[in-house]
């Protein structure tokens, strides 16, 4: 919710609308934020599979994961692994 209200607001991919990105940032904040429930177990499984699949934010986001151990067990050792996959 809260990046389609964004997209209204910048005008990006489709016509710039200010009222439609109103309701739709209202929308977001009554539902707790973007739309969706945190859930860092999940977040890191999609991270996992993204840096898997080569992508380097992932990586990178996986590799923060790790480190502070946010949805999973800490792990320096994959930590370094996965930011230093993330530099090459």
């Amino acid at each position: 919710m809260f990046n389609l209200a964004k997209r209204y607001y910048n005008g990006e991919g489709t016509e710039k609308n200010l009222e439609k990105a109103f309701y739709w940032y209202q929308k977001a904040a009554e539902n707790g934020g973007e739309g969706t429930e945190k859930n860092l177990e999940k977040a890191f499984n999609w991270y996992q599979k993204a840096a898997e699949n080569g992508f380097t934010k992932a990586m990178h986001n996986l590799a923060s994961r790790y480190y502070s151990g946010e949805g999973t067990e800490k792990n320096l050792e994959k930590a370094f692994y996965w930011y230093q996959k993330a530099a090459e």
